[in-house]
């Protein structure tokens, strides 16, 4: 609200994500503003969280890992990957959002092939929920092997790899 104006809060003081999303995914600079704010506490809670961890792996979800310099946070990139027309119409269905604003955040991410490039393992999510929760399954004992062996930069996985 200090940045960006008191018409970012609702009504209950909590942020306005649908205004926010449009001002910064229509405002390089705002977006950037916004980033700077928001990052350094973001890589400071998952540093903490993942230390406090008492499992054999633990996974982060970082949407922006690429662009904003999070991978050092991570021994493994796992990217969950689908076309970017499955992207698109998801995200428009998720955040009941117009095609424009839709394709406006993605062009603010990595490219798919950027993502996949960086990726060590890959998950597609293309098909039913039960053939990702298949697919869910073999990445856990994969992740479990290598956590045994201590081995984080095993070979990658590629889940399923007809579809990749």
């Amino acid at each position: 609200a200090e940045q960006f104006g008191a018409e970012m809060l609702l009504t209950d003081g909590t942020l306005n994500r649908r205004q926010m999303r449009e001002r910064v995914f229509n405002d390089p600079q705002a977006r950037k503003q916004l980033e700077a704010i928001t990052h350094p506490p973001m890589r400071s809670a998952m540093r903490d969280w993942c230390a406090a961890q008492q499992t054999p792996y633990c996974v982060l979800s970082i949407a922006i890992l690429i662009e904003a310099g999070m991978h050092e946070l991570v021994d493994r990139v796992l990217v969950v990957d689908a076309p970017e027309d499955v992207q698109l119409r998801r995200l428009q269905s998720r955040d009941h959002i117009t095609a424009e604003l839709a394709n406006a955040m993605l062009a603010a991410q990595a490219t798919r092939a950027q993502r996949l490039s960086a990726a060590d393992d890959v998950l597609a999510n293309v098909g039913t929920p039960t053939e990702t929760m298949a697919s869910v399954t073999q990445l856990h004992a994969f992740y479990i092997d290598i956590a045994r062996q201590n081995n984080p930069r095993a070979p990658g996985l590629r889940l399923p790899p007809s579809v990749i």
